[in-house]
């Protein structure tokens, strides 16, 4: 059954208008360097939480993500209070990290003691999850109905390919500048707006996953055949159609172009395996073309068509990811990140069940660090997420953060199995998952307020589409909807 195409309203409701104000928090986030600094940081969380707010009451809590939104909010207001009591004197001397007795002793008067070693620090830090967190639990709030998520998921797409056209805007004609600013690092990789090109290619690799989505989407709807031979079959090709695949797959060429030139090892191969996965899956899908009555295709040729994308993004990979295979052969082993890799463990291992405080891997890292590994660099983080969080918030990040990722991953499986049209976005979602964690091995993407607020709202959208109607209320829907009216214009077979 065909999808419904992605289109505006008819007139501007209210809750057009908040869906609008949530896109433009989404940018305010992304835009300024990931707000990474703390004025458009600030901006970004008051700006979030005034349109979360403003959700709120215009559409009340979601239903369809009533369970998923449930988790997401236990898990932000339990990793506030967490952190909140890092902050906090310790009620118990043996409760606060070691580290201030050791400033006692130095005739240094700290006052009481505390678990976190910057408590400070560790509460301003929680800006940089509540500007991700909040869009997320807005996005379930906003994101009502499919067509809803369908537009969302658009915008994100066509806006992150802006940002990848800017890149290379910037990267070919002003290199030592990045909006408007001189650019002091990552001279010779494409960085779009953000300071650090991992962050980069992680964000390039999302939007390189929704773009792919949207022009297989749209794939479904062109007759190949037709447009060389016309008299072939009595389909047609609407030029519309045509020409939005051709828009999308430029701007796709160009993010993946964008992508390449992060030269991040990391984001490219992360994003390599993603595409694995949705390609195979938009391939394995049995597309059925609208002639009047369906064709099955056969399984063979399902297959060879699957084998046949999986070339194409090796092909790609191979012949336009050079800088960053060249990055490859030409270190090796001899990374940084994999020299202080030991003392970062050891460090996990020091304060495993209360951790360091949130936020506090720059000051608690130091005395670990090996010297043989250079002292020119502060290392800032751990280039690990999980690593980070076990340090930052101690054992209790391992329930928080296996809960969070089940809960997301539960809630897509669940698309995959139940959805007919709409299955595609749940593979888009999935793969983004996959993509962002698998980089979060080697990297601190997820720790980028920008990054991590553009991965929220993908999944959010994401997330509210797979647990949309079942297979069976979306047959019955459609035959009621076909018998009422004419089918609607379409974006493709999903």
């Amino acid at each position: 059954m065909p999808e419904k195409i992605v289109s505006r309203p008819s007139k501007m409701s209210v809750p057009y208008i908040v869906q609008s104000l949530y896109m433009l928090s989404v940018l305010s986030a992304v835009l300024p360097f990931g707000a990474v600094h703390p004025i458009p940081l600030s901006f970004a969380t008051v700006f979030s939480c005034l349109v979360a707010f403003v959700s709120a009451l215009v559409f009340g809590v979601p239903a369809k993500t009533r369970w998923l939104f449930a988790i997401g909010l236990l898990l932000a207001v339990l990793t506030t209070a967490w952190v909140e009591i890092q902050s906090f004197p310790a009620l118990s001397p043996g409760l606060a990290n070691p580290l201030w007795g050791d400033l006692s002793r130095a005739s240094i008067q700290p006052g009481d003691g505390a678990i976190s070693i910057q408590p400070a620090n560790s509460v301003m830090t929680l800006m940089f999850m509540a500007v991700p967190m909040m869009t997320f639990l807005t996005g379930l709030t906003v994101t009502r109905s499919d067509d809803d998520g369908r537009r969302i998921v658009l915008a994100l797409a066509v806006g992150g390919a802006v940002c990848a056209v800017y890149g290379l805007i910037q990267f070919t004609f002003f290199p030592n500048t990045n909006l408007f600013f001189p650019k002091t690092a990552y001279l010779d990789s494409l960085t779009a707006t953000f300071i650090n090109r991992n962050t980069a290619g992680t964000f390039l690799g999302l939007v390189c996953l929704a773009l792919i989505r949207y022009a297989w989407s749209l794939s479904q709807e062109i007759s190949w055949a037709t447009l060389v031979q016309p008299r072939i079959s009595g389909r047609k090709t609407k030029s519309s159609t045509l020409s939005f695949f051709m828009f999308i797959a430029l701007l796709l060429a160009c993010s993946l172009a964008a992508l390449f030139l992060t030269k991040s090892r990391g984001a490219i191969a992360s994003t390599f395996v993603a595409l694995l996965f949705l390609v195979c899956f938009l391939a394995l899908q049995q597309t059925k073309k609208r002639l009047g009555f369906s064709t099955a295709t056969s399984r063979g040729k399902i297959f060879l068509r699957a084998a046949l994308a999986v070339v194409t993004v090796a092909v790609v990979l191979g012949t336009f990811g050079g800088r960053a295979l060249l990055r490859v052969e030409a270190q090796g082993g001899e990374d940084g990140r994999y020299c202080v890799l030991p003392g970062i463990l050891q460090l996990a291992k020091g304060e495993s069940l209360l951790g360091y405080g949130f936020g506090t891997f720059r000051y608690a890292f130091p005395p670990y660090r090996d010297p043989q590994c250079g002292i020119v660099y502060i290392w800032e983080r751990a280039h690990n997420f999980y690593l980070e969080g076990l340090i930052g918030l101690g054992a209790i990040f391992v329930p928080i953060a296996v809960t969070g990722i089940s809960a997301l991953l539960i809630a897509h499986v669940m698309g995959l199995r139940k959805r007919r049209r709409m299955r595609s976005y749940s593979a888009l979602g999935f793969a983004s998952i996959l993509l962002v964690g698998l980089h979060g091995l080697v990297d601190f993407s997820l720790e980028i307020p920008g990054m991590a607020t553009y991965f929220a709202a993908l999944i959010a959208a994401t997330s509210t589409i797979s647990l949309g109607k079942s297979a069976e209320g979306e047959s019955r829907s459609g035959v009621r909807d076909n018998r009422r009216s004419a089918p609607p214009p379409s974006e493709g077979t999903a």
